[in-house]
């Protein structure tokens, strides 16, 4: 559904996934705070049919433009989606943001004024908080190479833990901040990027289903010397789990697979090294398995779908 665009400078992307009512709720959510921008809500090809009150939402806002997707392909496939009519409409500034995100006072004015004022900047994230409004810490505050992986994964098993304590303090933030700060890359839940930036970015790469993306992006930005930052002052609520259902053991699996083509395509990792990650995750699910019936109904499957994956990208 195209309606007339006036040419504003946001462009917001709103990827929806059987998320009827939340894509409402942060579709008012920008409207409120920002009114000039121009939304597009692109379905994922949703399995649940669209609600009524969605049909009513998107026939009675005139800045609300409702794009179908033909399959759900994933974060990147869909928000590519967005990314190319908001380029094509040459949108100064677009935001990609998940349908669970909720906008407090004036964070959208923030983060475009320092993209306006900070030309080595590309991309710019807020800070977030969950629903019951505690700070959520930064991740991504520097690569996550071959090392930092393994740190981090063993940084969730006691006692091997201490291992990783100086890594995890350099890759998360944990304090909200009081100045912008740079980054390696930004929560995919919510950033804004001026239109040089999104179209380097174009297409976001569609080889990853869920999980990886925001490495992915930070690379690109790294290899084009492109700044990334978080900035103070700016306040956002992420329903975590609601536009993904939280870590279920497909997302598990789509988390593995991600991680081993990033290895392989952005890091240029040792066949050796992706094995060790691999197999570190591969621990990591078969003991949640033992107590979690999900994930010990899903081993079959897992399995298959995690080998069948590095056969296919040959590692």
């Amino acid at each position: 559904m195209e309606k007339n665009i006036m040419m504003e400078d946001l462009a917001a992307i709103i990827l929806n996934y059987n998320t009827w009512a939340e894509s409402i709720s942060c579709a008012n959510s920008i409207i409120k705070h920002y009114p000039s921008a121009t939304i597009y809500i692109v379905d994922n090809a949703s399995t649940k049919k669209m609600t009524n009150e969605f049909q009513s939402f998107i026939n009675v806002e005139n800045k609300v433009n409702f794009i179908q997707g033909k399959e759900n392909n994933g974060y990147s496939a869909g928000n590519n989606i967005g990314i190319k009519e908001a380029i094509s409409n040459n949108h100064k500034f677009i935001m990609i943001c998940n349908s669970d995100i909720c906008f407090i006072d004036n964070s959208l004015d923030k983060m475009i004024e320092f993209l306006k004022i900070n030309n080595k900047c590309g991309i710019v994230g807020p800070q977030i908080y969950d629903v019951d409004d505690i700070f959520q810490p930064f991740y991504m505050m520097c690569k996550l190479d071959f090392t930092g992986r393994w740190k981090q994964i063993i940084s969730h098993i006691p006692l091997l833990n201490i291992i990783s304590k100086s890594f995890v303090n350099r890759f998360i933030e944990y304090h909200e901040i009081t100045k912008p700060i740079k980054a390696f890359s930004v929560s995919g839940c919510c950033f804004i990027m001026n239109n040089n930036t999104a179209r380097l970015l174009y297409p976001l790469d569609e080889n990853t289903f869920l999980y990886e993306e925001e490495h992915i992006i930070g690379s690109v930005m790294e290899k084009n010397n492109k700044e990334v930052y978080i900035i103070p002052d700016t306040h956002i609520i992420h329903a975590h789990g609601i536009s993904t259902n939280g870590m279920t053991p497909f997302s598990y699996m789509c988390k593995v697979n991600s991680e081993q083509y990033y290895m392989k395509q952005y890091l240029k990792s040792s066949k050796f090294q992706m094995f060790i990650i691999y197999k570190l995750r591969c621990f990591v699910y078969y003991s949640k398995s033992l107590t979690n019936k999900n994930y010990k109904n899903y081993k079959k499957e897992f399995k298959n779908g995690t080998k069948n994956w590095r056969r296919k990208w040959k590692v």
